[in-house]
């Protein structure tokens, strides 16, 4: 069993989990959210309520939700992540139990008392909602339930009534049946017997005759006749055939028929009196006069050539201009509303001295984005490799494919992800990106930054192009057990990556938010030397110093708690996403691990490592970590524990540089 003070992030994930089922049911974690208190006192449980100044507001409650849809995460399973490590005085299962409790969720309380805890079921009020409901009837009803429970019901009878109504329902009749009641002789009480007697059918389908009226005796039921009805404008001397359809040829008559024949059409004497006009007459009469209402319609030659030949009435008049004017003018309106090639993208004017390529150079130099995993390797002439595919990964917002023949230099080529939709406006999302990664991102060059040399915006989709780098991301070579980083790589790789944090930060008045820094985000070239890359999901705030409430990006395990809770992002968000980097490199474990009974690394790290050191997660296979009588890897998990920190006491980026590039001078 559990204790009280076990804290709620390091439950097991079959007790989070069942915990989560209980809580998700009618949204009952928002009752459970909207009491949950600013403070919690290590050893009191007995949490104090302030009602009127609670820990979560309206806002968020919305970004919970919003963080369920877009992470596909259970709304409790966040709010507990997010409670459980948020504060000074982190929630231990006594909290909870009592929360849930004043929350009067019983349901979730019984189960963290019992199964959790081993203790007796919380008590619950004796009246109101939360008041146990008594499931045993009261005598008059139990004597009910013992007469419906005696009686016998011939089975022959019940097989009858079945076979009946299988019956109806292949005939597709509906069987009105008549309701008989009678007394059962035995017992007490009058038990109604349904006996099914068929008085009549009753059609669900109409039915429609050629003939005759439908009736079934009842003058009130009748169903009229469609096609012979006395006031159908179709004539009854129409020949008619099993389909209700006249005969063409009746209409190509003429003789005893109300409408005159097609033929009749082209004859000038039969259809005077009928005012309609000789077709042929249409197209060889230069003018013709059906009445003196209808307007003159020149001959259709007469609108093809410039001459005085046009009738005089025509001739000064604005109103019937000369088809080829016509034809030009349309064609010439198409041809400026379409775009002029296939793209749905709009034409963008971008402010950058960056080349552009076109989608067919790309696609020639990634051989048609071919999918086939390309295998990274310092070796360039393997990279160069036409058998070798071009397919290098993907993320969140596009695939990545190697070009060659671009530049005089490998290049990787980014495809964004493009809805199917037959047109992109420039006010899009997904074009303000694009633009926001070509002319704001090209102004930035760093050493330790993936630049962007190029980008194509006339195809099917944006392409963005950035150096390639040979080495793979950092998270895959800690993976490798057989490519083993030295932890002096290690602590490069740290103080480039954080110099490199520091520069976007600082660079301009205006600071640039990675968001989203993690080690898979991380690229090494061939001599271990790091890349930052993906902005694409940078953030540019007003100053270095703003913070603000927007939707959370990211990924969760690497997110400081404020973003995760409120949105609240800040230079201090990837600093507190730089220290889980850290953790990283110096014990080699995945960010996130469902094996583990703490999944995630931080919860894993405070778990295994109570004296401040540390020395018991230490991968070793990257060397001593001892330097000059120093351990390099103890200084190295105080800045990680420093950028972990809750907000306010967590250093900025350029702080953690300061810190990092001290160990060096040792």
């Amino acid at each position: 069993m559990m204790e009280s003070s076990l804290e709620i992030r390091k439950l097991p994930p079959s007790a989070l989990g069942e915990l989560v089922k209980i809580l998700e049911y009618n949204e009952s974690w928002k009752r459970l959210m909207a009491i949950v208190p600013k403070h919690l006192e290590k050893n009191n449980y007995d949490c104090l309520i302030d009602r009127f100044n609670p820990k979560y507001n309206s806002e968020h409650f919305r970004l919970i939700e919003n963080a369920s849809i877009s992470l596909h995460r259970a709304c409790t399973e966040i709010l507990l992540d997010e409670w459980g490590t948020s504060d000074r005085v982190l929630p231990a299962l006594g909290h909870l139990l009592n929360l849930l409790k004043k929350a009067e969720l019983y349901r979730a309380a019984d189960f963290v008392a019992v199964n959790l805890m081993g203790l007796e079921t919380p008590e619950r009020p004796k009246e109101g909602p939360a008041a146990l409901i008594s499931t045993t009837l009261p005598p008059e009803s139990q004597e009910i339930e013992s007469i419906l429970d005696n009686i016998n019901v011939n089975s022959s009878d019940i097989e009858n009534l079945n076979s009946e109504v299988n019956s109806n329902s292949d005939n597709n009749n509906m069987v009105v049946p008549t309701i008989t009641i009678t007394q059962n002789s035995s017992g007490s009480a009058n038990i109604p017997v349904v006996v099914n007697n068929r008085e009549r059918e009753v059609s669900d389908m109409m039915k429609f005759s050629s003939s005759e009226i439908i009736s079934n005796g009842d003058s009130s039921f009748q169903v009229p006749l469609v096609i012979n009805n006395t006031e159908s404008v179709v004539s009854n001397t129409i020949p008619v055939d099993d389909n209700n359809l006249p005969d063409l040829s009746v209409l190509n008559a003429g003789d005893d028929f109300e409408l005159p024949a097609l033929t009749a059409l082209n004859l000038n004497s039969d259809v005077a009196s009928s005012n309609l006009p000789d077709f042929t007459g249409l197209i060889s009469k230069p003018e013709i006069s059906l009445q003196n209402s209808v307007p003159i319609i020149p001959h259709i030659s007469q609108l093809l050539v410039e001459d005085n030949n046009i009738p005089s009435s025509l001739s000064n008049s604005d109103e019937i201009p000369l088809l080829n004017i016509l034809m030009h003018s349309t064609v010439t309106e198409a041809q400026s509303s379409k775009p002029t090639c296939s793209s749905p993208l709009p034409n963008l004017s971008l402010n950058t001295l960056l080349p552009h390529f076109t989608y067919a150079e790309l696609e020639a130099a990634t051989q048609n984005f071919n999918e086939t995993p390309h295998e990274n390797s310092c070796d360039m002439e393997k990279t160069l490799d036409e058998s070798n595919g071009r397919f290098l990964g993907c993320g969140a917002f596009g695939s990545v494919f190697l070009a060659l023949g671009l530049l005089g230099k490998p290049i990787a080529v980014k495809k964004l992800y493009l809805d199917e939709v037959e047109e992109v406006n420039v006010d899009d999302t997904i074009t303000k990106q694009f633009r926001n990664e070509v002319e704001v991102l090209s102004k930035y060059k760093h050493d330790n930054l993936l630049s962007i040399c190029g980008y194509s915006c006339d195809g099917p989709t944006y392409c963005l192009m950035y150096d390639y780098i040979s080495g793979g991301a950092l998270n895959y070579r800690l993976e490798k057990n057989s490519e083993h980083l030295e932890w002096k790589d290690r602590l490069a790789i740290a103080s480039g990556t954080a110099d490199a944090v520091s520069y976007l930060h600082t660079a301009f008045n205006t600071p640039l938010i990675h968001r989203d820094i993690k080690t898979a985000n991380i690229l090494l070239d061939c001599a271990n030397k790091p890349k930052l890359g993906d902005f694409g999901i940078i953030k540019l705030l007003a100053n270095q110093n703003t913070t603000i409430a927007t939707t959370t990006i990211g990924t969760t395990v690497y997110m400081a708690p404020e973003a995760h809770r409120s949105g609240d992002v800040s230079v201090k968000t990837d600093s507190f996403s730089f220290g889980v980097v850290i953790l990283e490199l110096l014990t080699s474990l995945p960010p996130l691990d469902d094996a583990r009974d703490s999944r995630d690394l931080i919860s894993h790290v405070d778990e295994m490592c109570e004296d401040e050191s540390i020395l018991p997660l230490l991968d070793l296979q990257a060397g001593s970590w001892m330097e000059n009588e120093m351990h390099i890897g103890e200084k190295l998990y105080r800045i990680a524990t420093c950028c972990l920190d809750e907000k306010r006491r967590r250093p900025n980026m350029v702080e953690v540089t300061y810190m990092i590039k001290n160990i060096y001078d040792y």
